[in-house]
């Protein structure tokens, strides 16, 4: 499997309210990957990189507490696949004899255990080939966004999700009162369900 080492760009709130967006950036090309992340697991990613002490050990502080008092150390993480919207990745550990084993791992945990133990990230090419883009013209297109812009991002990337988280971001946007949002995703949920319907009569 080649794979790419990615470093960390940035950490930004994402034009789609509720998650955060993590830039990734390939080692030695302009490639880069945007992979969106819950706030929670976002926060916990900054409080990392900007060596804050948390008064108390948060979850995965205490992940790896556990894993170092057993021996097990993080070799790295890849990204190994982008399907029906979702970034799958690996996170490869290694046992106190020297053996390898491969736990498939929600991109966001993975990530916050990279950071923790230092270890590499990576992505495999496929994946970079498949959804990687070039950083510099993405930094043009945000400088030169206009409000029509913007909502088409929003339409173009809720594309990507599939209708039960729809389903719980609309119930996050009414809860946040983000309407504008709300009939986004809402128009977004009526178009799969009438495509499912129609698929299910065939």
């Amino acid at each position: 499997m080649n794979k790419i080492r990615l470093l960390i760009k940035d950490i930004r709130p994402s034009r789609i309210d509720l998650f955060y967006d993590i830039l990734l950036v390939c080692e030695n090309s302009n490639k880069v990957l945007n992979i969106s992340i819950g706030k929670a697991e976002a926060e916990s990613m900054a409080i990392c990189l900007d060596e804050i002490k948390a008064p108390r050990p948060l979850t995965y502080d205490v992940f790896c507490n556990i894993m170092q008092e057993y021996s097990l150390l993080l070799k790295e993480v890849v990204i190994t696949n982008f399907l029906d919207g979702n970034y799958y990745a690996n996170a490869v550990f290694i046992d106190g004899d020297g053996n390898e084993k491969s736990f498939d791992m929600r991109p966001s945990d993975a990530f916050n255990l990279a950071l923790r133990y230092a270890c590499p990230i990576y992505a495999t090419e496929k994946v970079i080939e498949e959804v990687g883009f070039d950083y510099q013209s993405y930094c043009e297109d945000i400088a030169h966004q206009t409000e029509e812009d913007e909502e088409r991002y929003i339409r173009e990337n809720l594309s990507s999700f599939g209708i039960n988280m729809l389903k719980d971001l609309l119930q996050c946007a009414v809860e946040n009162e983000d309407y504008k949002t709300a009939s986004i995703l809402r128009d977004r949920i009526k178009l799969l369900e009438a495509e499912n319907d129609e698929h299910n009569d065939k």
